[in-house]
């Protein structure tokens, strides 16, 4: 009797030591502030790994500016493994990635819908890129098809007004862009774009017209002038790949699902969510901002021509992932002028 019950209580230990699987707490950094729904998509990420592993990966969120070092510099500190995993948004690391800053610019999208058939070519050269560095490439988050708006201390919805002025961006490619049409353009990161605009820095800034209220733009550039369609790259999933090899086969099989899963939710969402947007530009009018008639289309198609310009140089340097973009991205049809005239 007692030697069964010993053979008995040894196979149930052998098969829950089959199940037990080693738990995995993994810092997962953001370059994206908290409060707003793109980080809400990398949560919803993280949790989705989590079911999937029944607890034994668990992705800790950490999110713009936390963890001590600049969004510019993830790509390194996923390869040393000081974070192991992020979500890469491909604009903030030019400097290291030339390809990244040349895949999609300011100007190179006037209907959303030419996006969508692009983005294999798009996660083509992450793959790429990763693997150059030592990143385990998952899936994506589609970020929300934002207004690219020009917010003023003063009303101006015109480049001829803009050349009176000082104007914040958040690329080279937009610095070049304005500065050939004859606009003062300069870089200022989004920490410091409040203080920028207070102190007399610059007047206006270049922003995302849905987060304007977040950045608290109504209470020193209220006036809001809707320019063109945010070039909304998808923001790439990663993970240390010495990190992501340590995982069971099952829980990389997990990580993997769930990119996939989260890629198809934010880009369906992206899509669809022309509702949403109305009531965005309604809430944030209420918020303080004040809406301008958008630019015209003869300016926006000056805007367009200079920045297909830059972009065709860009992605002639970036090498040939992002010459690849651009072509699929230029052999897509353009069916309007501005999200708000779709």
């Amino acid at each position: 009797m007692k030697k069964s019950v010993l053979i008995f209580t040894l196979t149930l230990i052998n098969i829950s030591s089959l199940f037990q699987v080693k738990a995995e707490e993994i810092a997962f950094y953001s370059p994206i502030k908290e409060g707003r729904s793109e980080s809400a998509d990398m949560r919803s990420f993280a949790k989705k790994v989590s079911q999937l592993t029944a607890g034994s990966v668990n992705f800790n969120m950490h999110y713009m500016g936390e963890l001590g070092f600049d969004n510019t510099e993830l790509l390194r500190q996923l390869k040393r493994g000081y974070v192991g995993a992020g979500a890469v948004y491909p604009p903030y690391l030019s400097r290291d990635v030339p390809a990244f800053g040349a895949l999609y610019i300011e100007g190179a999208l006037l209907d959303f819908k030419s996006h969508e058939p692009a983005i294999s070519v798009i996660e083509d050269s992450y793959r790429t890129v990763f693997d150059n560095w030592g990143i385990e490439y998952v899936g994506y988050a589609q970020p929300p098809l934002y207004d690219v708006s020009v917010f003023c201390k003063s009303p101006i919805n015109t480049i001829a007004g803009l050349k009176r002025k000082k104007l914040r961006v958040w690329t080279s490619a937009q610095v070049e862009t304005f500065n050939n049409l004859g606009i003062a353009a300069q870089i200022i990161p989004n920490s410091e774009m409040y203080m920028a605009l207070q102190t007399g820095v610059v007047d206006c800034a270049l922003y995302l017209g849905e987060i304007g209220i977040f950045a608290s733009l109504h209470e020193v550039a209220p006036y809001e002038a809707f320019l063109v369609p945010f070039a909304s790259l998808p923001v790439a999933l990663g993970v240390n790949k010495n990190i992501f090899n340590r995982l069971s086969h099952e829980q990389q099989a997990a990580v993997r699902e769930a990119g996939q899963w989260i890629s198809a939710e934010t880009l369906k969402k992206a899509l669809n969510d022309v509702a949403a947007k109305t009531a965005n530009r309604e809430a944030r009018a209420k918020g303080g901002i004040k809406q301008l008639p958008a630019f015209s289309k003869q300016d926006v198609q000056k805007f367009v021509t200079a920045a297909n310009e830059v972009w065709l140089r860009m992605a002639k340097e970036g090498g040939e992932v992002s010459l690849k973009a651009y072509e699929s991205l230029m052999a897509q049809p353009q069916e309007c002028i501005s999200t708000q005239s779709c």
